[in-house]
């Protein structure tokens, strides 16, 4: 399980939510380590940059101060840092320097003083695919956190990428003493006509329900891989397209954590995973741990957009 959680706050209510869903982690032994940021970068007068800079350091401090001692009094081992200049290279230098290995922040915009050092910087983080990063989307700040996550999900999508979330999922299921709840979406994309004779209902039906049984199977399969580990293995095969199925499962049951990687593909067809990783991230009521596709690269290696 994860020993060091990084949260970055920006001084919004929403922002902080996230504390929320981080306490089940912290009480079974993961460490708290807050962050903000003085984003100085984007002020463009010189003689102000002084000024400015002492003001966003100064407020940074006095309100990372206070969301600490609150931390604290449920977790005192919880420790704070304060970064200046390009939030998301802060968030993610200061990351390294504390030996974080899970980052969880709320995808909402910021707030007017911080410009903002979530929503876009969410996204810098998650392409930057040096950290899992637990993601609480917009929608999901109106949720009440469980005192422990109900269920996790694991969308597959039949490839051995994303056959990755499997261990993770399942050491998360297993540290809550929760289920594990398998996902596959199936694609209605069967084109059939009847020029040449063809019964397109029946050719339609048919793909269809091969694609079902095909799906089933699959997940059988993986479920069978993992039972007993955890307190049950459950499965659903979706014939919602894409997002939208793990969309639609995270809504039946918004204390449910799911757990994706990133570009995952499976043969010619993108399914659940991938890119639709972004669209999961802007639309559910749940949050998503967003594992990356492949080892974090070079602590320098950031890129320009971070």
């Amino acid at each position: 399980m994860y020993k060091k959680i990084l949260v970055p706050l920006d001084g919004t209510a929403d922002s902080e939510r996230v504390l929320d869903w981080v306490r089940p982690f912290a009480r079974l032994g993961a460490e708290i380590h807050l962050v903000t940021v003085a984003d100085s970068s984007n002020l463009a007068e010189a003689y102000e940059f002084a000024a400015m800079t002492e003001s966003l350091v100064e407020w940074a401090d006095q309100y990372l101060g206070t969301v600490l001692d609150s931390v604290r009094g449920e977790f005192p081992s919880a420790s704070a840092s304060r970064g200046t200049g390009s939030p998301a290279r802060e968030i993610l230098r200061i990351a390294g320097d504390v030996d974080a290995d899970m980052i969880a922040m709320e995808s909402h915009r910021g707030s007017m003083v911080m410009r903002g050092i979530l929503g876009s910087c969410t996204d810098a983080i998650v392409r930057s695919g040096r950290f899992p990063v637990l993601v609480l989307p917009p929608g999901a700040a109106s949720i009440e956190a469980p005192e422990k996550p109900t269920t996790v999900l694991i969308p597959l999508d039949g490839s051995d990428l994303a056959e990755r979330a499997l261990a993770t999922g399942i050491e998360i299921a297993a540290a809550f003493g929760v289920g594990v709840l398998l996902l596959r979406s199936t694609t209605g994309a069967v084109y059939a006509g009847g020029v040449y004779g063809i019964d397109a209902a029946h050719t339609w039906d048919k793909a269809i329900r091969f694609q079902e049984n095909e799906a089933r199977e699959y997940l059988e399969k993986q479920a069978d891989r993992v039972r007993g580990t955890v307190t049950s293995v459950t499965t659903r095969v979706s014939t919602a397209m894409g997002a939208n199925a793990v969309i639609d499962a995270l809504d039946d049951s918004p204390s449910t954590i799911a757990v994706m990687v990133t570009h995952g593909r499976g043969g010619i067809r993108r399914l659940v995973l991938g890119s639709v990783t972004d669209k999961v991230i802007r639309s559910s009521h749940a949050p998503i741990l967003v594992l990356p596709a492949s080892p974090a690269p070079d602590a320098n290696e950031t890129g320009s957009d971070v």
